[in-house]
């Protein structure tokens, strides 16, 4: 039985070899794009999953309350985390950890290279998943100048994991480290990344005093929960907790757990927004979903439109005693064995486009047939395109009359072609909202791209400062200049366009009582403003003079803060800071200028003018005529020639803005890709159809040929049915896209208005599409002989 369903099979595929290559080839690409962005979305929903305690784990995360909203943030005090572990009933376990530290040098032997991690206690190694390979989580940091690292860390240190436990490796220049432990590689799709662990206890002793006040959010802070512990309980008792131990803080304290970190991280007024990148996941699920019907649409109505040269089979196997169950059976088994065949060309499609794909997504994705769950997957999606591509073909196919057939009488099909019709429409309705919905998210993102951000970022060189830096700076700037390639440079103590140090502690004359303002502070040398491109629109410019503090501080504010201090100018007020003895003059105000939320609108910044030595990045203005490898050049000759012992690195801060897109571009890219393949799919049924059509009037063509008509009168006749398909899915994608993308933009404070001329474009483009499938077959009919074709007849 199996023998001849196959052999019946395998005959109808090949007698419709076009049919048959059109929707497998139709199937595998959709198949193939679905692979792809389930990997993907396996890879995002399976964050963290390699932790044993995913459940019970949570990173602080605190609410401040400003007079704009409430700013969520996860800096936490320093001296926090013991003491809640102390006194709150429900948990297990604390981790504080600093902030990433990204330029810290480490030497080993000759050889000198940066390595970003972090310092925290030695509660990590028993919170999270880390695997040792060498040492023991027990003893890592029994000493205080111990370090762990990673496999590959260890690889890039020593050239090899063997035996690295009690290695030395120098930190910048000043301290001897020991390799205490070696972790097994941490997997790509953690939250918590780092090439080296040392003691919390060395950041920390640097630190004080002021990271041992509970006014001071300053570090990370992870908690394990004990088991079966009420999380609603322990966020009640840490709302306040803070304001206990310090009652002038506005800072509430509350558990956001890893279960949530990866997917569902986006805050709005103090409250999880359901955003975040499962919008992203959920979105491409959907569009996997839609290919793969789309391709399995082709199927439909390929199969339907052929339903007359099948027809005399069907009449033949009824009369010889098949039964409706049988040819239902029959035609769904074609349609699960084409679905087979496209499944496993799908996987040599994934093959080879794979490492393309992870160079877009920049991840490392493997298709892992070893997996048993991949290959249920596949056969999965095999079998569910496999009876939804054949499911109506076999019932309108199993449903002929076989008295009807074998007579001769024309079979009516109008109910088949309608529904085909109406399926054509909604393949480009779906492909006509990628369209429109790919034009508006590169608008969106070039439309923030190109804002005035209030400075200048092209041409403009960052550098951590390191070693001898601050101490040889006036040096280091003279032989700058003296290149001829730099115009101008400055140091600052937080990269211009991230955020830095910020707070409400600021107070002025008239400011109203109880107000809360969030307004940042920068510690920069005079020739910032200059060097960054910030405009003085009143008042004065820093000069070398202001960074004595003898007289009280010199000040530079934005206008944003200007108008809060009221009306008039600012120049010559004078500002406070709660727990400072200090006063601070306002001696110029500049323009607002964007950081940390491209999207957003910027808080007011205080800018302080300082030494050296108060400052962690260097800002090198390049002239805009210099070209970028001579002057690349000419800065590293005179940073190794004042700073010899640290190699020399460098970032422009154009890719540092452009990085802070990178979700955003990713979306763009991925719709492109996704929009794309979901109109060539769209095409290939389309072409079948026109095939099909093309060839059913073959005698009408060759009648109309003989009474005089024009190739280009014949084109139009066999086109402007699938063209009226066409406008009409337009139609219906227009405002459905309208929709989905004005609700995407609202998500957005910075963002473009959607114009008419998105849907003109959409609607021209994919009309031009399908005039170019549909001609291909057209033009091939309409220069068919009509002798021959009449003949044929």
């Amino acid at each position: 039985m199996i023998r001849n369903f196959l052999k019946i099979t395998i005959r109808s595929l090949l007698k419709n070899k076009t049919n048959s290559f059109l929707n497998i080839f139709g199937l595998a690409i959709g198949m193939a794009c679905a692979a792809l962005i389930f990997l993907w979305v396996e890879h995002e929903v399976n964050y963290d999953n390699f932790n044993t305690k995913k459940d019970r784990l949570y990173f602080a995360m605190v609410n401040q309350l400003y007079d704009a909203g409430i700013f969520t943030h996860g800096s936490t005090p320093g001296v926090m985390a013991p003491v809640m572990q102390k006194e709150i009933p429900g948990i297990a376990n604390t981790c504080r950890v600093s902030e990433d530290q990204t330029s810290l040098l480490f030497s080993i032997g000759g050889k000198s290279m940066y390595a970003s991690g972090k310092y925290a206690e030695p509660s990590l190694f028993n919170m999270f998943t880390l695997p040792f390979v060498q040492g023991h989580a027990a003893n890592a940091f029994n000493e205080l100048h111990s370090i762990v690292i990673t496999e590959k860390t260890a690889r890039k240190f020593f050239g090899d994991v063997k035996n690295s436990i009690g290695k030395t490796v120098r930190v910048d220049n000043k301290q001897d480290y020991v390799v205490s432990g070696v972790l097994k590689d941490i997997p790509e799709n953690s939250s918590l990344q780092f090439e080296w662990i040392a003691p919390f206890e060395i950041w920390y002793q640097q630190s004080t005093p002021w990271a041992q006040q509970w006014g001071n959010n300053c570090i990370g802070t992870y908690v394990e929960l004990q088991p079966n512990t009420n999380i609603a309980d322990v966020n009640k008792k840490l709302y306040d907790f803070v304001q206990q131990k310090e009652p002038k803080s506005i800072g509430h304290v509350f558990l956001f757990g890893m279960n949530d970190w990866r997917l569902h991280d986006q805050f709005e007024n103090g409250k999880q927004t359901g955003s975040g990148r499962i919008v992203f996941v959920r979105l491409f699920s959907m569009i996997a979903w839609i290919i793969l019907f789309i391709a399995c649409i082709n199927f439909m109505n390929l199969a339907t439109a052929r339903s007359e040269k099948r027809a005399r089979e069907v009449g033949v196997r009824k009369v010889l005693g098949a039964g409706k169950k049988g040819l239902i059976f029959q035609f769904i088994g074609e349609a699960l064995l084409m679905a087979m065949i496209a499944a496993v060309s799908a996987v040599l499609i994934v093959s080879i486009v794979l490492p393309l794909f992870n160079t877009l997504v920049q991840k490392q994705l493997s298709l892992n047939l070893e997996n048993p769950l991949h290959v249920l997957s596949l056969l999965a999606i095999a079998l569910v395109c496999g009876l939804v591509a054949g499911s109506y073909p076999s019932l309108y196919l199993s449903s002929f009359n076989p008295v009807f057939v074998l007579k001769g009488i024309k079979i009516k099909n109008g109910g088949a072609s309608f529904i085909r019709k109406g399926l054509v429409v909604f393949q480009f309705s779906i492909s006509i909202v990628l369209i429109i919905g790919t034009m508006i998210i590169y608008q969106q993102i070039q439309h923030v791209k190109t804002r005035n951000l209030g400075f200048n970022k092209d041409n403009l060189v960052e550098l951590n400062m390191q070693g001898d830096m601050a101490e040889h700076f006036a040096a280091i700037k003279n032989d700058l200049l003296n290149t001829g390639v730099v115009e101008n440079v400055a140091l600052s103590d937080h990269g211009t366009i991230y955020g830095g140090n910020n707070g409400d502690g600021f107070t002025w004359e008239g400011k109203p009582p109880g107000t809360k303002v969030l307004i940042s502070n920068r510690y920069v040398t005079p020739e910032f403003m200059s060097t960054s491109g910030i405009s003085v629109l009143s008042g004065r410019n820093f000069e070398i003079t202001d960074t004595a503090y003898n007289n009280g501080l010199h000040v530079m504010i934005t206008a944003s803060l200007e108008r809060l201090m009221g009306k008039g100018s600012a120049i010559g007020k004078i500002l406070r800071y709660e727990g400072d003895d200090h006063i601070a003059t306002v001696i110029g105000v500049v323009n607002d200028y964007v950081y940390g939320n491209m999207y957003g609108k910027p808080d007011p910044v205080v800018f302080i003018c300082a030494p050296p030595q108060n400052t962690t990045v260097m800002y090198i203005r390049t002239k805009a005529q210099s070209h970028a490898e001579e002057a690349l050049a000419k800065i590293e000759a005179v940073i190794k020639k004042n700073n010899p012992a640290y190699p020399f690195e460098y970032r422009f801060v154009d890719d540092q803005f452009n990085g802070m897109f990178q979700s955003e571009t990713l979306i763009s890219k991925l719709s492109r890709v996704f929009a794309s393949l979901a109109i060539i799919i769209s095409c290939l049924g389309l072409f079948g159809l026109a095939a099909y059509t093309a060839e059913r009037r073959t005698k009408e063509i060759g009648i109309r040929k003989v009474l005089g008509a024009s190739m280009a009168g014949i084109t139009g006749l066999l086109s402007k049915d699938f063209l009226k398909l066409v406008v009409l899915s337009a139609i219906i994608a227009f405002p459905i896209a309208w929709w989905a993308m004005h609700n995407w933009l609202q998500g957005y404070a910075y963002r473009i208005t959607i114009n008419g001329w998105v849907f003109v474009i959409a609607g021209a483009l994919s009309v031009f599409i399908a005039l170019f499938t549909i001609s291909f077959q057209a033009v091939k009919a309409a220069m068919m002989n009509p002798v021959k074709s009449l003949r044929s007849e």
